[in-house]
């Protein structure tokens, strides 16, 4: 196993990574925490409103699950670049969904179960 390690250690000293790979991949979990700031607009509006209208709950609980397995990943491997946008996209997941069922008819029909 020792072998393979120091082999493993040279191929990679030996390939130089590029920069722009390097700068991407410190700017991906900052892109990836705002990604989850999308619906902020909607929720802002639905708060204004007091209602949801039409809008599915489908995205909110979905981004609260994603986000959730993502950190869980993130903490299993140790990877704060993986743990850290998504533990800021599970807080904005469950503040999406608090303000949606807060504001949610309780006779809505655009929640899962309802018919």
């Amino acid at each position: 196993m020792a072998y393979g390690t120091a082999v493993g250690a040279a191929v990679n000293a030996a390939v130089k990574t590029p920069g722009w790979v390097t700068s991407c991949g410190k700017a991906a979990p900052i892109i990836s925490a705002g990604l989850f700031l999308a619906p902020y607009p909607t929720i802002k509006n639905i708060i204004a409103d007091r209602s949801v209208g039409s809008f599915p709950l489908l995205p909110y609980s979905s981004m609260c699950v994603n986000a959730f397995m993502w950190m869980t990943y993130g903490i299993l491997k140790k990877d704060s670049n993986i743990f850290t946008p998504n533990s800021f996209g599970l807080i904005c997941g469950l503040n999406y969904f608090y303000q949606f069922r807060k504001n949610c008819s309780p006779k809505a029909s655009n929640l899962p179960g309802t018919v």
